[in-house]
């Protein structure tokens, strides 16, 4: 299985997911040993979806087929009314 490696917005070849799966090997092995705290591919994919500004673009960005499976993934914060 390959995937579609984008730069700077140019399409620039794909990836398999042998040469990804090492990449992302190497990025935890770096981010150990720099103490930042631990983070998976789909913390990545939570972070874009929630940080999403234009309403309704979150399923579109993040590539799901209905709301509840984005819902999943955005953890943006509820904005609640505080009470009297």
């Amino acid at each position: 299985m390959a995937l579609p490696c984008f730069n700077g917005g140019a399409v620039g070849g794909v990836v398999t997911k042998s040469a990804f799966k090492t990449a992302w090997q190497r990025l935890m092995k770096k981010s150990v040993n720099a103490d930042v705290e631990h983070f998976t591919f789909h913390d990545l994919k939570a972070k874009s979806i929630s940080d999403f500004e234009k309403e309704g673009g979150e399923q579109l960005a993040g590539g799901h087929k209905s709301p509840a499976m984005t819902a999943i993934y955005d953890r943006k914060r509820k904005k609640i009314d505080a009470t009297d």
